[in-house]
C-alpha cells in the first residue's frame, strides 16, 4: 500500500515535468497519502521491532541464558570429572591391597570362622598357617572376591594384634627364661671349670700343704705337751716347796714359844744357856731354812 501511493506521487510528478500543468489538489492528496502511508510503515516497522526485540529477549532469557548456565554447569561437571578421573586413575595405580598377613587364628576367631569359606585348602586339606589380605579382599571389579571393607578389616586388624601381642608376652618370658638358664649355666660353668681346675692342679699342692701343717702340728703338740709336763713338775716343786717353808716356819714358832716358857719359869742358868743354845741352833736351823727358801725362789725364778 505504501508503495502504491508512492508510485502514484512519482507518476503526478512525472505528468507534471512532461505537461507542464499543475494540479495543486491532485498533488496534494499524493503528498498526503504517501505521508500517511510512510507514518503507517514507520509504525509498524516500530512494532514489528518491539515485537522482535521483545521476542529476541523471550528467547535470551528462555532460551540462551538456560542453555549457557546449563553448559556452564556441564563443563565445570566435566572439568571436574576430569580431575577427579585423572586423580583416580592415579589413586587406581598408587593404591593396592597391604601386603599383610593375618594368622590362620585369626580368621578362626573372627566370627567364628565365616571368612574360611575364601580360603582354600592345601593338599592335605589343611588351611595355610598365614593368610594374605590379597586372599580375602579384592580391588578388581570383575573379581569374586569383595571389596575391602574398613569395619572388617579394622576387626581383623585388631585381633591379630591382640593375638599378637599375647605371642609377644609369652616371647619376652621365654627370653627371660632362658637368659636366667644362660646366667646359671655360665655360673655353673664357672664352678666346674674352677673345681676342674682345683682337683686336677691345686688340690695336690693343697693336699701336700695339709701334710706339712698336720705335721707341723704334731711336732708343735709334742713340744706343747712336753712343756706342759714340765710346767706341772715346777709346778709340784713349788708346793713342796711351800709345804717346807710352811713347817719352817711353825718349828720356828714352836722354838719361840719354848723361850718363852724358860725365861718366865727362872730355869738354872745352864737350862736357860741350853734353851738359849736350842734357841740359836733353831734359829740357825731357820737360817739354813731360809737359804732353803732362798734356794727354792732361785728354782722358781729359773723355772
Amino acid at each position: 500500500q505504501s508503495l502504491g501511493s508512492l508510485s502514484s506521487l512519482l507518476s503526478e510528478i512525472e505528468r507534471l515535468a512532461s505537461t507542464r500543468e499543475v494540479d495543486s489538489n491532485l498533488l496534494s492528496k499524493a503528498q498526503k497519502q504517501v505521508l500517511l502511508d510512510s507514518f503507517t510503515v514507520k509504525r509498524f516497522h516500530r512494532n514489528f521491532k518491539e515485537r522482535e526485540n521483545a521476542r529476541e529477549l523471550a528467547f535470551v532469557q528462555l532460551e540462551v541464558i538456560p542453555y549457557n548456565q546449563k553448559y556452564a554447569e556441564m563443563a565445570r561437571l566435566y572439568s571436574d570429572f576430569e580431575s577427579l578421573q585423572t586423580s583416580y586413575e592415579e589413586l587406581r595405580k598408587n593404591t593396592q591391597i597391604p601386603a599383610f598377613d593375618f594368622s590362620i587364628q585369626t580368621i578362626e576367631q573372627f566370627e567364628s570362622g565365616v571368612l574360611l569359606s575364601r580360603l582354600e585348602k592345601d593338599a592335605s586339606g589343611q588351611y595355610p598357617s598365614k593368610v594374605p589380605v590379597k586372599m580375602l579382599f579384592s580391588l578388581d571389579a570383575e573379581s569374586k572376591l569383595p571389596p575391602p571393607s574398613f569395619s572388617v578389616f579394622n576387626r581383623l586388624v585388631n585381633l591379630e594384634y591382640r593375638l599378637r601381642m599375647l605371642l609377644q608376652i609369652k616371647h619376652e618370658v621365654l627370653l627371660r627364661a632362658k637368659a636366667r638358664l644362660t646366667a646359671k649355666n655360665t655360673q655353673w660353668a664357672s664352678r666346674d671349670a674352677k673345681l676342674n681346675l682345683f682337683l686336677t692342679r691345686d688340690f695336690g699342692a693343697v693336699h701336700e700343704e695339709i701334710k706339712k701343717i698336720k705335721a707341723s702340728e704334731h711336732e708343735d703338740l709334742k713340744y706343747y705337751e712336753e712343756d706342759l709336763d714340765e710346767e706341772g713338775e715346777e709346778n709340784e716343786e713349788d708346793e713342796e716347796n711351800e709345804e717346807n717353808e710352811e713347817n719352817e716356819e711353825n718349828e720356828e714358832n714352836e722354838g719361840n714359844e719354848v723361850d718363852e716358857e724358860n725365861g718366865e719359869n727362872g730355869e738354872n742358868g745352864e737350862n736357860g744357856e741350853n734353851g738359849g743354845n736350842g734357841g740359836n741352833g733353831e734359829d740357825e736351823n731357820g737360817e739354813d731354812e731360809n737359804g732353803e727358801d732362798e734356794n727354792g725362789e732361785d728354782e722358781n725364778e729359773k723355772d
